[in-house]
C-alpha cells in the first residue's frame, strides 16, 4: 500500500459515511461535484 499517502485503502465504513452524508440534508447545498475517495492518490499525482 505503499502508494496510498494513507497508507491504506478506504474501508467500506469510509465510503459509505461519505454516501450517507451527502444523502443528508446538511450536504443539501453541495451540487455537481465528483468526491473522490483515494487515500491521497489523485493529490499526489500519478501511480504509474
Amino acid at each position: 500500500f505503499d502508494k496510498y499517502p494513507g497508507k491504506r485503502p478506504a474501508t467500506s465504513e469510509e465510503v459509505a459515511d461519505l454516501v450517507a452524508f451527502l444523502a443528508s440534508p446538511r450536504a443539501g447545498y453541495i451540487t455537481g461535484t465528483i468526491v473522490t475517495i483515494d487515500g491521497g492518490i489523485a493529490a499526489r499525482g500519478s501511480v504509474i
